[in-house]
């Protein structure tokens, strides 16, 4: 899965919802505030201030601890900005509210992926996801590149390749299995899984340099 703006791992599918629950008039205030100013910081990320944004998702969380689209938002900010303990946080607090929600267990496991570490729960997590969703092109993408970081270079290739399958396009499954191949050994394999990653998007490698995998 590549990162983008409200698509952090994201399963394809749209922030969760809040939940439906009768409030007190001081807590209806305290949601209608939030959900202000979650629709300031879309702005905000839109127009790529994205310290504003993450200021502007502190403070409706503030106001409303529960209202899941901007901590989901959030986590996504954090993911783009490389704090992924931040973001595993932010994802930790939504799965128990939600643990049936396969865009969050995907957006974990990406998030743990991306920093590198806690790679086994990055795995566990992949796996409830696809349980939840199975055959999704994002999860697989993710849990590719997390079997790439274990070394798990032949499960990384067959995670790519059913992604691919299901998506043809994804210039990050495509550069992944590029990757896994030519550690593999099959240089010429996964040269070509290169240049077409390159030719979808231009800018993969560089985006995968700056997760610090290179081919």
């Amino acid at each position: 899965m590549t990162l983008t703006f409200l698509a952090c791992a994201g399963a394809g599918q749209a922030a969760p919802s809040p939940k439906a629950q009768p409030l007190s008039k001081a807590e209806l205030q305290a949601r209608r505030t939030a959900e202000a100013l979650y629709a300031q910081a879309r702005r905000q990320a839109k127009a790529e201030d994205f310290a504003a944004a993450r200021t502007s998702l502190d403070d409706a969380l503030k106001q409303d601890s529960t209202f899941d689209p901007a901590r989901y938002l959030r986590a996504t900010l954090h993911q783009n900005d490389g704090r992924y303990d931040l973001a595993v946080k932010d994802f930790d607090v939504l799965i128990a509210r939600e643990p049936d929600q396969a865009a969050l267990n995907n957006g974990r496991c990406w998030s743990r992926g991306l920093g590198n570490v806690e790679l086994d729960l990055a795995l566990a997590d992949c796996e409830t996801a696809l349980k939840l969703q199975p055959g999704n092109a994002a999860i697989l993408d993710s849990r590719g590149f997390v079997k790439l970081r274990k070394g798990d270079l032949a499960g990384a290739v067959a995670d790519y390749d059913a992604a691919l399958k299901a998506s043809p396009d994804q210039a990050a499954s495509l550069f992944g299995r590029g990757v896994a191949k030519r550690r593999q050994g099959a240089k010429a394999a996964g040269d070509a899984d290169l240049a077409g990653a390159r030719k979808v998007d231009p800018g993969v490698e560089q985006e995968f340099a700056g997760y610090g995998v290179t081919p």
